[in-house]
C-alpha cells in the first residue's frame, strides 16, 4: 500500500498536516480548540491579561438547596466574568475595533479626536455623554430641589458661625469640546450646570463657585485634564484649589493660595488612565503628564481619625493638619477630583477633613465634633445629571 495515500494524518514527503478524508480535521480541531480553556486550568500555559473595569466582578457562589434557582444564575454570573481567556479576548477585541474602526468596544469609553478618551455610559450615575448632549435638562421642580438643599445646608451651617461653599469640578467634555467626537452633538445649548448656577443667581444669594473660566484659560498655557483619564491632573487640580482659596478671601482676609513659583513642574510618561485601562490600551494611549511639585517640604500631615468614622473602617475619611495652615478647620466632601487639589489645600488648613462621598452627604456629626468652620462640597459636573443629595431632618426648615 502506498503510504502517501488514503486517510494520513501526517504527509512525511511534503511536511504537511492532512485532513483525515475530506473534512474529518475540522472536529478535530474543535474539539482542541473548545478542550483549550481546561488545558489551560491544568497547565496555564497562557496568562489572564490585567483588565481594569471599574467593577467588581461576581464572586463565586456558595451552593444552597434550599435557593438551587438562585444559585444557579449566580454562578453564571460568576462563570461570564472568570471564564478561561475572558479577558485576553476582551483585550483582542478591544484592540481589533480600535485599530480597524478607530472606535470603541466598550460603552464605557468613547473615543474622541487626536487620541483624546471620554468617559461613556457607565451607569445611570456616570453618563458624561448624555449630559453633554444636554438630553434631560433640569425641570424648575429639580432646580428648586437643589436650591433648598444648598440653602438649608448654608443656613444650618451660618447659625453655628460656619461658611459654606458648593462647587462643580467641570466634565473634561466642558472644557475640551472641540475634541469630542462628530457624532456626539448636543440637542440644547445650555448645560444642567448652566441652568443651576442661572437658577441660583435669580432665586437666590446663595451662589455656585464656577470653575469652568479658570480651567479654560488654564488650557492655553498647558492640559488641565489627562488625555486618557476621566480626571483633571495637578495643573488643573492646582487652578481649582486657587479659584477655591481666592473665593474665602473675601471672609477670611488672611487667606492667601499658595502662588505657582512655589512648585515646580515635572514631566513624566502616564500610561494609566482609566479610560485606557477600561479598554484594556494602555500601551496604545500614553501621553505626558504634568505634575506639580513643593519646592519647599510640604508640612501637612495624615494623622489618625476618630470617632464612629474611623472604628466602622470609614475608608475615605481623613483628616489633615498643618502647623502653618493660616485657614480654620474645614470639612471637604468630595468625589474622585478633588484628589488632586489635597497637596495644596492641606497646607492652608490648620485642620481638613476630607470625606469621599459621591452621594453627597452631609455629616453634621462630623462638623461638630471636629470643631468644623469652613464645610466645602464638591461633585463633578456630570453627576448633576441623576445625583440628587439629601438632607438630614434636622436642616430641613
Amino acid at each position: 500500500m502506498d503510504a502517501n495515500k488514503g486517510n494520513v494524518f501526517f504527509n512525511a514527503r511534503s511536511w504537511r498536516l492532512w485532513l483525515p478524508g475530506r473534512c474529518g480535521g475540522l472536529p478535530l480541531l474543535f474539539l482542541l480548540f473548545i478542550c483549550l480553556p481546561l488545558l489551560n486550568r491544568v497547565f496555564s500555559f497562557v496568562g489572564p491579561y490585567e483588565l481594569d473595569e471599574k467593577r467588581k466582578l461576581a464572586e463565586k457562589p456558595a451552593f444552597d438547596l434550599r435557593r438551587p434557582f438562585l444559585f444557579a444564575r449566580e454562578y453564571e454570573e460568576y462563570y461570564n466574568d472568570h471564564f478561561t481567556f475572558r479577558t485576553r479576548w476582551v483585550h483582542w477585541n478591544n484592540l481589533l475595533t480600535y485599530k480597524v474602526f478607530g472606535t470603541s468596544a466598550s460603552p464605557h469609553v468613547v473615543i474622541g479626536k487626536q487620541g483624546w478618551l471620554f468617559l461613556g455610559n457607565i451607569n445611570p450615575y456616570f453618563d458624561e455623554i448624555d449630559y453633554y448632549r444636554n438630553l434631560k435638562p433640569f425641570t424648575f421642580g429639580e432646580l428648586r430641589y437643589w436650591q433648598v438643599l444648598l440653602e438649608e445646608r448654608r443656613d444650618w451651617l451660618k447659625r453655628r458661625g460656619i461658611h459654606y461653599l458648593f462647587t462643580v469640578a467641570p466634565n473634561k467634555s466642558t472644557v475640551y469640546p472641540e475634541f469630542m467626537p462628530d457624532w456626539v452633538r448636543k440637542v440644547n445649548p445650555r448645560s444642567r450646570l448652566d441652568q443651576l448656577i442661572a437658577h441660583m443667581k435669580k432665586y437666590s444669594t446663595l451662589r455656585v463657585l464656577d470653575l469652568r473660566p479658570a480651567l479654560a484659560a488654564a488650557k492655553t498655557i498647558r492640559p488641565p485634564y489627562y488625555q486618557s483619564d476621566t480626571h483633571w491632573n495637578d495643573w488643573g487640580g492646582y487652578v481649582a484649589y486657587r479659584e477655591i482659596i481666592t473665593y474665602w478671601r473675601r471672609h477670611f482676609p488672611q487667606a492667601r493660595p499658595r502662588p505657582l513659583e512655589a512648585f515646580t513642574f515635572q514631566q513624566s510618561e502616564f500610561r494609566s488612565g482609566d479610560l485606557a485601562l477600561m479598554l484594556s490600551l494602555p500601551d496604545l494611549f500614553r501621553e505626558n503628564q504634568w505634575q506639580l511639585a513643593s519646592r519647599t517640604p510640604l508640612q501637612a500631615r495624615v494623622v489618625s481619625a476618630s470617632g464612629p468614622e474611623a472604628r466602622k473602617n470609614f475608608p475615605a475619611y481623613t483628616l489633615h493638619t498643618c502647623a502653618g495652615g493660616s485657614m480654620p478647620a474645614a470639612l471637604l466632601v468630595h468625589d474622585s477630583f478633588a484628589h488632586f487639589m489635597k497637596q495644596f489645600l492641606s497646607e492652608d488648613f490648620a485642620k481638613i477633613v476630607y470625606v469621599m462621598n459621591w452621594q453627597l452627604n452631609f455629616f453634621d456629626q462630623i462638623i461638630e465634633r471636629e470643631g468644623i468652620r469652613i464645610v466645602m462640597d464638591e461633585m463633578v459636573e456630570y453627576s448633576l445629571l441623576n445625583r440628587f443629595p439629601s438632607n438630614p431632618a434636622k436642616l430641613r426648615k
